[in-house]
């Protein structure tokens, strides 16, 4: 039951999947926190489905959060249509879409809209992932990033490096750039440096190390890459190491998998794994490499921080800006420089013991309740600003 009076603050859930997603974590955080920070105003959720409401909301609502579930999906010409009418009809002040698909005839009314572009990947990155759909639509994913950023009265992105490729692709003047705010995600550590296994001995040349890499197998991620050059340092350690792949596996890029049998690498493609099996993979790896040529954020590094994993990765887009001095980072596709500093990194416990403690102190700076009271302040100064109604 909505309480009267208070400005009310609309957030599409409709993304929040059975399939754990970046999108749907990060609005299923902002529900789970917001409306606490928030006991003055109202927040009302929209979901595709009632097992998805029920599986988000499970416990107990505090009394300024509502939901219901609307029978279309975000990306439907309906939401188009129906998406505003219903914002109208609860009388909302803000409309909060996760993305940058939002009602594009909503810009110029009463009721606000605050939208997230996390990032522009496919417009940063040349062949980010040629066998997307996005890649195919790529004209119209242009004019929705632009449609988004006209009409919202705040974009939210993920990073630095993404707003400042956003205010360069599309030329922002001034006054475009400034509805653009940086907001780092959060991360849901995945274990506690304490629980991490220690460091092996150097003089220790039984114990197998192990490498991992976390996340898709789209081209712009460069797991090729990392199995090639993993295998040329496997081959010139004392000890016995492995990798382990970590993601979806998508039949469109097997480029990876084919190369490590060509190889014949020791390289594990585990496919999706629970939380329960990627907590025990960041809590018993040796280190984490990334060679992605480009990250919007790079949820894996801080992931890996919080939980003391060491971490190697590249200088693309904004891991520099979330790893700072806590990680090893090379330049994006230089194989030969990930390669030495992956060597680095396994012989010497000095320097991974350095990374962890590091890591740790660094992950510290990007938590959800952060993220939240962030993106709370921009509600806040938007109806300062005359978005209440």
């Amino acid at each position: 039951m909505l309480m009267d009076g208070a400005p009310l603050i609309v957030i599409d859930a409709r993304l929040v999947t059975d399939a754990p997603s970046g999108i749907g974590v990060y609005t299923s955080r902002m529900l789970s926190l917001i409306p606490a920070l928030a006991p003055d105003l109202r927040f009302h959720a929209l979901f595709r489905t009632k097992e998805l409401l029920g599986a988000t909301l499970a416990d107990a609502l505090p009394p300024n959060l509502s939901a219901e579930v609307v029978p279309y999906g975000p990306f439907s010409p309906k939401s188009q249509l129906l998406l505003p009418l219903l914002v109208r009809r609860l009388g909302a002040s803000i409309l909060h879409t996760p993305n940058f698909i939002m009602p594009y005839l909503m810009g110029c009314g009463r009721c606000k809209v605050v939208s997230n572009i996390h990032d522009i990947i496919p417009l940063a990155v040349a062949d980010y992932a040629p066998n997307s759909r996005t890649s195919r639509l790529r004209a119209i994913y242009r004019m929705c990033i632009r449609l988004a950023i006209s009409r919202s009265a705040t974009v939210i992105t993920g990073s630095q490096a993404a707003k400042d490729d956003i205010v360069r692709i599309f030329s922002l003047c001034d006054g475009k750039a400034s509805r653009l705010r940086v907001i780092h995600d959060g991360a849901d550590a995945p274990s506690s440096p304490a629980s991490h296994t220690p460091v092996k001995d150097a003089s220790d040349t039984t114990s197998e190390r192990l490498v991992i890499y976390v996340g898709r197998m789209d081209p712009y991620k460069n797991v090729p890459m990392l199995v090639e050059a993993f295998d040329k340092v496997r081959r010139r350690l004392p000890f016995p190491v492995r990798l382990k792949v970590i993601g979806p596996k998508d039949p469109r890029y097997p480029e990876a998998e084919t190369l490590a049998r060509t190889l014949g690498a020791p390289v594990e493609f585990t496919g999706f794994v629970t939380d329960a099996e990627l907590d025990e993979a960041y809590r018993t790896a040796d280190l984490l490499a990334h060679p992605s040529k480009y990250e919007g954020f790079g949820l894996q590094l801080v992931e890996a921080m919080a939980a003391g994993t060491p971490v190697l990765c590249t200088d693309g887009g904004s891991q520099p800006e979330v790893a700072g001095d806590a990680a090893r980072i090379t330049p994006s596709g230089d194989a030969s420089a990930f390669a030495a500093a992956m060597e680095e990194i396994l012989l010497s416990p000095a320097v991974q013991g350095e990374l962890r403690a590091k890591g740790a102190e660094r992950a510290r700076l990007f938590t959800w309740d952060a993220t939240a009271r962030s993106t709370l302040a921009i509600y806040r100064g938007i109806l300062a600003d005359g978005g209440a109604r």
